[in-house]
């Protein structure tokens, strides 16, 4: 029996929540790739699929038309690549492997000798943060940041909503908007534009937390994120008008506060290497930066 037909990968639906979840999370890894909610709102922009092998969730995606695998981060992962690689043979392709941790990269390099060459995209690492630096914003660091939270305080009535059934629908209008403000979609943001009310709807499936940020009762600031380990949340989503000067500042530090005080850091994601996503990342003083390591098999 070839490998191959061992593994059985299917489009990702919102009904695979309740095992793909968990068995991703057997990851213990801090990446945003290794969360069930990234495979699912990202399904359509990068053809997420999934399979299920015993306990264990194997993950297939479609990356500028490269078939490309997410390391398989579990106690048979030399298996998982073995099944990994005669699925991608089967279907004409090298195996490349996406989402190594560092760490793991010299153990994939010994149990897979003159097989891989890996690589590193700097535009794909996750900035890493501490829970209490976002929430606090103390020190000299952070400075600006207090202040841009002070001058929005100052000049809206505002107030903080974690997100219920009750104004969800403040979420979407407030998102509506946003996406209209902008020049130009990319494909990033009309997906992302498209799984926002999905996210919404599902949200309690997902294991997802919201917060909502008004001034003078209109919406302008929201986020969700959801938990990649115990001691780790993964923001997804955090959208502010920029009409309102330090929206983004105040819903960044009201949701860490309220909604992502049980966790020590929190992963913001990688800047896609825009520049001016980095530069605001980076204004947050990263505690880290968690690369990941890509592997494409080597030619015969």
């Amino acid at each position: 029996m070839a490998l191959s037909t061992l593994v059985q990968f299917k489009p990702v639906t919102i009904d695979d929540a309740d095992w793909a979840a968990p068995a991703l999370a057997q990851s213990t890894l801090a990446q945003c790739e290794h969360s069930f909610v990234t495979v699912y709102m990202w399904r359509q922009r990068y053809g997420h699929q999934i399979a299920r092998v015993d306990d264990r969730a194997l993950v297939m995606a479609d990356y500028d038309d490269t078939l490309s695998f997410l390391f398989p981060m579990t106690a048979h992962w030399r298996e998982d690549v073995e099944l990994l690689r005669a699925v991608a043979h089967d279907r004409g392709e090298p195996l490349c492997l996406y989402g190594i941790p560092t760490a793991m990269q010299p153990q994939v390099a010994a149990a897979f000798p003159d097989t891989f060459a890996f690589s590193v995209d700097d535009a794909d690492s996750d900035y890493i943060y501490r829970q209490s630096d976002l929430a606090q914003l103390a020190g000299k660091t952070y400075q600006k940041k207090r202040n841009h939270v002070s001058a929005f305080s100052r000049k809206y009535a505002w107030r903080y909503e974690t997100l219920t059934d009750r104004n969800a629908d403040a979420a979407l209008v407030l998102t509506e908007e946003w996406y209209a403000a902008q020049p130009a979609l990319s494909q990033e943001l009309q997906a992302e534009k498209a799984a926002i009310p999905e996210l919404l709807q599902y949200r309690e499936r997902l294991g997802l937390r919201g917060g909502l940020l008004f001034a003078d009762d209109k919406p302008v600031g929201f986020s969700l994120a959801s938990l990649l380990r115990p001691d780790t949340a993964n923001v997804h989503i955090e959208k502010a008008l920029a009409d309102y000067d330090g929206a983004y500042a105040a819903i960044n530090q009201q949701f860490a506060q309220h909604e992502l005080g049980d966790v020590l850091f929190i992963n913001r994601e990688n800047d896609m290497g825009l520049e001016g996503l980095r530069k605001a990342k980076q204004s947050y003083a990263p505690c880290r930066l968690e690369e990941k390591i890509n592997a494409e098999e080597l030619r015969g």
